[in-house]
């Protein structure tokens, strides 16, 4: 008796353990009812394939999971209720799995239909892991869906390719993909490897299908399901990649009493012939023909020598296998049918199948709004497309009309009472609208015109006539121009790029762009005061397109003349060519009538051989006239008096360590201008982009960049490096490197400071679109202290419930001074997806929620930074491991108010745009309060109504 009563005691100690080794009793609830899974499979006696479905859940996948979703469903539905055991397994970067498993439909489409999109940046993603994770957990026989709008990024994994195809050969898998698109050619290694899968498993790539295609995968992967996993025998597999239109044939022989052949395609194949042993064309019959693929059966085949006759191009694939449908259980009888659906008798029986303009199972059919998704297709062409139930209808804008089925254009100019040209203007037709010319000697905007006198020389050969309405004047462009004096539009200033460098300092610092010069100007100053009449060097100009004068610049007796000024790019001399007019003033300049670029980034380029006394000189050069012209060159009175003296300007900013030295120093000591570099040799100096007097070598703050070294205290980072400096190389002593000046860059610990200083932040980073502004990045991370000098390291946080936790956000970018950051909605859910319904509020339409008084938030909606702390675990009390997610905004104070209203009434919640993004992280878990041991059960602690129970348990035994 004692015994037993042990061994019953220990049964309630593991099933109590079991029990509260989850954070709520929903899991246990889950995992009872996945009892049927032994061993990742259900303890099926049926013979059909398992369902498996792997799912691309990056970003970009938001209209096709929406798809897929919808397909899942009307394809579970429609399958009997024969055991199979459905598998999802979801793949991101870098997250892939879990592996979720179930032998219920209903509890799979709940897996399904939670699935959302989230993260992404780069294009391909893990999908061969995903793939991987998938095959480990599906039975033999199983068919795979993996459906994706990028190529592979681990396709180079040997080891979990070489994973992938053994356990597709000894577990005799099925993969279909639906491929949505790619993220460099669909002939490239990291797309070939679908193609490769599909050939090894007798499966299909589909490629570029479409919305209203959803109710035909649906149709195929439903017939792939009723096909017994071992009643196949594959008998042809053809992977074609021709580079013309071809026609071509192919045999394959049936030994044996097939139920049924079922031939299976994708790709550009236009045409198909079956022909038997006979030489007669077989009769087909049709599950699915598309233009991305297809799928028929021919019915008991003779045995023989049988031949496939196709018309391709490009890359496609056949597949045939034979079947023997013994053991297969016909499908339901059509009784049940949608009146919007037909019965039609497939290899298993009868089937019901939804109508065209319509979506569904069979048994349930919706109308497709074939007028609502722009992202899949749109059946309307340039028309309006207008939905009806079953179908729709097309109308046509302004400036077209319906014909043939189609919106065309209408000629408005053949039709006189269509145009309000002018009467000596030419209509000239363009899709949808139309313009109006006037003639060469006229001006005016087309519907009016009337005659240009400046076409007659009225003002001369020296003057500029400018014409308007009903009257013209004349203007010397010498007295009326505007001068351009940069000294880095000389062909001798040169940029050098980086790798090293931040990504905004290059771009934005480094290369110039004159989108915006039009008009007459006229060049001063340092850098010359002539355009160049010969090709400049690459990277001179200190722009990627350097701007020269291709001919001659004209003398001050001929006026106004037209020339021709090209780009030189990457050492094409006239890569890109426009025309610009020029005048020679009798001071001796020239000006030039500019009228922008075509394409960033370009200059007009100086010549530095040209500039005059009026050089911009430093304070320590003076304006000298040397070997025909003038420029600057350095005072013999500067600089320090000893080399040792010698020390660099230094510069320490959020995204730059500048070491600059001026070129007056260098030359007084005979040291190289071109030969400064940091511990790190790549890192060289070169021309000041601000100053002309100034050689500079920049390093971006960060640990190991150009060889920086780092130290840190609690309060501030320390960025350590050395600059070296040789002797010039026409030294008689040599080029090796004579002068070695330490400095260093102390930055006070930040939001930002802190994180880029971290080994592992635990933070999530987001990338923002700014239209005028490029890229911003929004970073958000965790941090230990309310100074936010310190952050969480690693891949997941571990706190007690009295620990308040301090959440930053900040933006980073090129010009961030225009914009505020606000936090518009923060909060916590037990799970990563975002729309759980067990939420807890933080912040809430930007104010901070009422729920709980630790939440402070310190800053938002004021600067580019957020900032806000919350007792977490002391706030949510029935969660052990939360994850936490923030919907922010970014906001231009100049255009609209950016700070929340708190007071009072709450801030009416604002509209979304294109800068609203989310960010997430976690998991953040509470800390297992182990005070709480419990001698019976090994030190499990166990909640109230647990150890009440447990003692009336023991009770019982008692008596």
């Amino acid at each position: 008796m004692i015994l037993q009563r042990v061994a019953l005691l220990m049964l309630f100690c593991s099933w109590v353990s079991a029990f509260t080794t989850t954070s709520s009793s929903s899991y246990f609830l889950t995992t009872m009812k996945s009892q049927p899974i032994v061993n990742g499979s259900c303890n099926a006696t049926t013979s059909l394939p398992s369902l498996t479905l792997v799912v691309d859940t990056s970003a970009s996948m938001d209209y096709t999971l929406q798809e897929i979703k919808n397909a899942t469903n009307f394809l579970v539905d429609g399958l009997q209720n024969e055991t199979r055991q459905y598998t999802l397994v979801e793949f991101n970067d870098p997250s892939v799995g879990p592996a979720q498993i179930t032998c219920f439909k209903k509890e799979f489409k709940d897996y399904v239909n939670k699935i959302y999109p989230y993260s992404g940046g780069d294009c391909p993603e893990l999908s061969m892991a995903g793939l991987l994770l998938a095959l480990e957990n599906s039975p033999s026989g199983s068919l795979f869906v993996l459906v994706t709008d990028s190529s592979s990024k681990d396709y180079l994994d040997y080891d979990t390719v070489n994973r992938i195809s053994s356990l597709l050969t000894s577990k005799r898998a099925k993969v279909i993909f639906l491929i949505r698109s790619y993220c460099f050619s669909s002939y490239s290694a990291d797309f070939l490897i679908y193609r490769e899968i599909a050939s090894k498993s007798y499966g299909h790539v589909f490629l570029n299908f479409y919305y209203p295609d959803i109710s035909k995968i649906v149709n195929l992967l439903d017939f792939l399901l009723w096909i017994p996993t071992n009643s196949s025998i594959r008998l042809l597999s053809i992977d074609t990649n021709y580079t013309s239109y071809v026609s071509t044939s192919f045999t394959f022989h049936v030994r044996n009493n097939f139920t049924a052949i079922i031939i299976s395609t994708d790709g550009s194949i236009y045409s198909m012939v079956i022909t038997g042993p006979s030489g007669v064309e077989a009769k087909t019959n049709k599950i699915m023909k598309e233009y991305w693929g297809s799928l028929h059966f021919v019915e008991n085949p003779d045995i023989g020598a049988w031949k496939i006759n196709i018309s391709a191009s490009a890359s496609s694939s056949i597949r045939i296998e034979g079947i023997t449908a013994n053991s297969i259980t016909p499908t339901d009888t059509c009784s049940k049918c949608h009146p919007r659906a037909s019965c039609k008798k497939n290899l298993f029986g009868s089937k019901c199948v939804c109508n065209d303009g319509f979506e569904g199972n069979g048994y349930t059919c919706y109308d497709i709004d074939e007028c609502s998704n722009w992202y899949w297709s749109y059946p309307c062409n340039t028309g309006i497309c207008k939905n009806t139930y079953g179908s729709y209808n097309c109308t046509c804008p302004y400036g077209y009309e319906m014909s043939n089925g189609t919106c065309a254009d209408i000629n408005e100019c053949a039709r006189p009472g269509l145009n309000n040209c002018h009467s000596l203007a030419s209509c000239i037709n363009n899709n949808g609208s139309y313009s109006c010319l006037c003639p060469s000697d006229y001006f005016g905007d087309g519907f009016y015109c009337e005659f240009n006198e400046c076409t007659t020389k009225v003002c001369g050969d020296g003057m500029e006539c400018i014409k308007s309405n009903g009257s013209y004047s004349c203007m010397d462009p010498c007295t009326n121009y505007t001068t351009l004096s940069q000294p880095w539009r000389s062909t001798s200033y040169y940029y050098y790029y980086d790798y090293y460098y931040d990504y905004y300092y290059d771009y934005y610092y480094y290369t110039q762009c004159d989108y915006y010069l039009y008009g007459w100007y006229r060049f001063t100053g340092s850098g010359g005061t002539r355009m160049p009449e010969y090709c400049p060097s690459s990277y001179s100009c200190y722009t990627n397109g350097q701007m020269w004068l291709h001919g001659s610049h004209p003398q001050p007796v001929d006026g106004i003349v037209n020339r021709t000024v090209c780009t030189n790019r990457n050492g094409n001399c006239c890569y890109w060519s426009t025309d610009v007019s020029i005048k020679a003033c009798s001071g001796g300049y020239h000006v030039y009538k500019l009228k922008g670029v075509s394409s960033c980034y370009s200059a007009y380029c100086t010549d530095p051989t040209t500039a005059r006394d009026s050089c911009l000189c430093a304070d320590d050069e003076e304006c000298r006239f040397v070997n025909g012209h003038f420029g600057c060159y350095c005072k013999s009175t500067a600089g320090p008096s000893v080399i040792e003296d010698l020390r660099p300007v230094l510069t320490c900013d959020a995204h730059i360590m500048r070491a600059s030295f001026r070129k007056c120093h260098l030359e007084k000591f005979n040291l190289s201008k071109k030969n400064i570099h940091l511990a790190n040799g790549s890192c060289i100096g070169s021309q000041d982009y601000n100053a002309s007097n100034m050689i500079s070598v920049v390093s971006a703050p960060k640990a190991g960049v150009c060889g920086n070294e780092l130290l840190k205290n609690s309060t501030h980072v320390i960025y350590k490096n050395t600059v070296y400096v040789s002797l010039d190389v026409n030294s008689t002593i040599g080029g090796e490197d004579v002068v070695r000046i330490r400095f260093s860059c102390v930055y006070p610990l930040d939001m930002q400071v802190s994180i880029n200083t971290a080994l592992k932040p635990f933070s999530s980073i987001t990338i923002i679109d700014m239209e005028g502004a490029g890229q911003l990045k929004a970073v958000m991370a965790l941090y230990k202290d309310s100074n936010y000098s310190s952050v969480f390291e690693g891949s997941e946080v571990t706190v007690t419930n009295k620990t308040i936790l301090n959440i930053g956000i900040y933006i980073d970018g090129a010009d961030i001074s225009k914009y505020t950051l606000v936090m518009k909605n923060c909060y916590a859910t037990p799970s990563t997806n975002p729309l759980d319904p067990k939420r807890y509020d933080i912040i809430k339409e930007s104010c901070s929620s009422k729920q709980d008084a630790s939440i402070t938030i310190l800053e938002n909606g004021v600067s580019n930074r957020g900032r806000f702390s919350v007792q977490l675990f002391n706030y949510i009390k029935d969660s052990n491991r939360v994850f936490l997610h923030c919907y922010i905004r970014i906001c231009e104070p100049a255009a609209e108010l950016c700070t929340p209203r708190c007071s009072g009434m709450r801030l009416i919640s604002e509209s979304s745009n294109s800068t609203d993004r989310a960010l997430f992280f976690g998991p953040i878990t509470k800390q297992v309060d182990e005070t709480k041991p419990s001698s019976a059960c090994r030190g499990t602690w166990v909640p109230k109504h647990l150890l009440t129970f447990a003692i009336l348990f023991l009770t019982v035994f008692v008596l």
